[in-house]
């Protein structure tokens, strides 16, 4: 597996990891519409290439894909927050066939090697995301809090997954 910052040109790939992901770990969770409305807004080609050219330019952001026998497997992105040292896990997703082979592994020690002042990595994660929340534990983060997050016609349990140096 290979680890390189995000192109332009992912969009397309990033995409359709993201709604295969989104499926997988949310499709018992959430309404399958408001999955499909979210996928198709968050992850939109458009958006992803302004992401990945806005990210390339910023110190803050770090948007990377793991790559396996040619294909783009999993993507990640995290951006700094107000305290030096302390980040945000944006988003972490694998494609649902390659989960527990160690892409998202790869993509959390590539973050923590290309940032070395990183002392504080923050993970939000839906709580009846089983898979997510065994994924943050097996790596090292801790809950630290909990929150209500509501939306039109639902509303879910978030868990605040910290980890630090």
């Amino acid at each position: 597996m290979n680890i390189r910052p995000v192109l332009k040109e992912d969009a397309s790939y990033i995409q359709t990891v993201a709604r295969q992901s989104w499926n997988a770990a949310y499709g018992n969770i959430y309404p399958q519409s408001f999955i499909d409305e979210f996928v198709s807004k968050a992850y939109s080609v458009d958006s992803l290439e302004q992401g990945a050219e806005r990210d390339e330019q910023r110190a803050e952001r770090h948007f990377y894909v793991c790559e396996a026998e040619g294909s783009i497997i999993a993507f990640a992105q995290v951006m700094s927050q107000e305290t030096a040292g302390e980040y945000e896990l944006l988003r972490i997703y694998v494609q649902p066939e390659r989960q527990n082979a160690g892409a998202g592994r790869l993509l959390l020690s590539n973050f923590l090697t290309t940032i070395p002042h990183m002392n504080k990595l923050v993970a939000w994660v839906e709580d009846k995301n089983e898979q997510g929340r065994r994924f943050y534990e097996r790596n090292g983060f801790t809950v630290t809090s909990q929150m209500v997050e509501k939306h039109e016609h639902f509303e879910t349990q978030l868990i605040e997954y910290t980890w630090r140096r």
